[in-house]
């Protein structure tokens, strides 16, 4: 049973710091090497103050508010202090070794976090709440960040080009989307190295839009459709992706043509301008690679004049 075996008066050990120290040991304190002394001085700690070679002492210094150094640690008896001063515990880690548990609230139930030497394991009772805007960070200096602002879950990244992968390669996950029709969903099947639309959810493609005497945009795949109100022009730039497509037609034909001059060829005979006289007149294109180079190739016509 450990027991204070003294009180002692200044001057113990270091004749430059007036000090008092109480000894918690066992029965054989003057000897003992689990000794744990208690030291209060006004000075820095030098010395083993009597203490056993391999006892451990804690000491408090008394005009700590004027140097900032508190406290003072040794586990060889003396031989070696450590101090511990505002700064360097605002910088110091805290570790908890593996199978050691770090605790919130009541001790095994609220929250524990663990270690088991390879993985960080979080047990909880309770939810873990992340409140609106405030970023879970991954990488240094928050590579990704995810936050809730309140309306949309917010993921961003500190680099371009960043990627999400979802499994690994050879064994993926399934990934599915939900919309708002009950059955309607797109899953990527990873077991069928598909995507797939269920009930009716539909790939819908955007629609293209460009007014008279102005290029046609080529930035994604869609349907470009035509009202015309006089003779009226448009240019078509060489693809930007190969697979892309585009569908032109005559939505409206009120008076005049639309004519449609492409970059390069738009099909085997070498035809670069296309007409668009009457409404339903239809053109469907896809990019192919020609010499490695993207070019138009008509996938479709009905109705529209080439040349």
């Amino acid at each position: 049973m450990a027991r204070a075996t003294g009180l002692m008066g200044p001057n113990m050990g270091n004749r430059f710091a007036k000090m008092e120290r109480l000894r918690l040991s066992d029965v054989a304190a003057a000897t003992t090497t689990d000794a744990v002394e208690i030291i209060v001085g006004d000075g820095v700690p030098s010395g083993g103050y009597g203490m056993p070679a391999a006892a451990t002492g804690l000491y408090f210094r008394k005009d700590a508010a004027a140097v900032g150094t508190a406290m003072y640690v040794t586990v060889n008896g003396g031989t070696n202090w450590t101090a511990f001063d505002p700064a360097t515990v605002a910088g110091a880690s805290l570790t908890v070794n593996d199978t050691f548990a770090l605790q919130f609230g009541t001790p095994g139930t609220d929250l524990v976090l663990t270690s088991d030497g390879t993985d960080v394991i979080v047990t909880s009772t309770g939810d873990l709440v992340f409140n609106d805007s405030v970023d879970v960070k991954f990488g240094t200096g928050k590579d990704i960040g995810i936050a809730w602002d309140g309306v949309s879950l917010k993921v961003t990244q500190a680099a371009p080009n960043s990627a999400i992968e979802l499994g690994v390669d050879g064994a993926g996950i399934d990934l599915v989307l939900l919309g708002d029709t009950a059955s309607a969903s797109a899953i990527w099947d990873q077991s069928a190295d598909s995507l797939v639309f269920s009930g009716v959810a539909k790939l819908k493609l955007q629609t293209i839009a460009a007014a008279t005497a102005t290029p046609i945009p080529v930035t994604h795949s869609g349907s470009f459709p035509v009202t015309t109100a006089a003779a009226e022009t448009n240019t078509l730039a060489d693809p930007t992706y190969l697979g892309q497509t585009i569908s032109i037609f005559c939505d409206t034909y009120a008076v005049g043509n639309r004519v449609i001059t492409a970059a390069s060829r738009i099909n085997e005979a070498g035809n670069t301008i296309i007409t668009l006289g009457a409404a339903g007149d239809f053109i469907k294109l896809e990019a192919i690679t020609i010499g490695g180079a993207l070019k138009w190739q008509v996938v479709s016509n009905d109705g529209a004049a080439l040349s």
